[in-house]
Formats: C-alpha cells, structure tokens, sequence
C-alpha cells in the first residue's frame, strides 16, 4: 500500500480524550510500524471492500518511537517555522498535511494548553504558542 503514516495522525484518535493530556498521570506512546497485510478474496465479502478481506496482519519493523509524558512533549510536533500567530491553514500548509487533520491537531493542542486562541483572522480561529 502507498500509505504512509505520519505521529500527527495520531491527533484522528486524540480528539476523543485531549483533556487527558494535561493529566500529570497520563503518557502516550505513538509507534510507527511497517506491517505487512495478507488478503483473501471472498465471494460472498463485505461489499466496501468488494470482497476483500484482511486475513493475517504481520509486523516487519519499528520505524519509530515517541513518547509523550507531558503536555508540553507535544510541542515538539509543531514546525519551527510556523510564526507568531498562526491559522489552522497555516498549520496545514507548513506540515503538509489536509486542513482537517491541522484543525484536530490545533484542537488537542488548545485542551491540552500547548497553544491559546489568540482571535480570529476572518472567520478563521488564530492561535500561538502558549507562552511565548
């Protein structure tokens, strides 16, 4: 498969729990694998997958591995070069992500305090870096 995983994917399942990430107890381990996928074709299958069915899933190897004890861990997944105030756009373009993984992402970021609404540019929400 051409998919590739990227650690800001993760930010898809983290909108279901952001309050947790300011939990002082709380840690997330994010691993990024390659895995190898086994199919089967079946007459009678799933009508989404045209027939196909996941049969056997493999690890081949760890890529890598990011460990985020605190809130602020989460920083680190913000680009340098993002700016002062910045917009979800922003955030998307310079990461090179779709616009709607940017907006989850500013999301957990602001629960979990990493980054504060600033205002708004049009009807679009601006944010900065908490503390700077």
């Amino acid at each position: 498969s051409p998919k590739r995983g990227r650690v800001e994917d993760l930010f898809r399942e983290m909108v279901s729990f952001p309050h947790l990430l300011s939990n002082p107890n709380f840690s997330l381990e994010v691993l990024l694998i390659n895995e190898e996928e086994m199919r089967r074709h079946e007459e009678n299958g799933r009508w989404r997958r045209r027939g196909w069915a996941t049969e056997e899933r493999r690890l081949i190897g760890v890529v890598d591995r990011r460990l985020f004890k605190k809130a602020s861990d989460l920083q680190a997944l913000l680009p340098e070069k993002i700016g002062e105030s910045f917009t979800t756009k922003d955030l998307a373009e310079v990461l090179g992500i779709r616009r709607q993984l940017a907006q989850k992402m500013a999301y957990c970021l602001h629960k979990a305090s990493v980054i504060e609404l600033t205002g708004k540019r049009g009807r679009t929400n601006l944010y900065e870096i908490a503390g700077s």
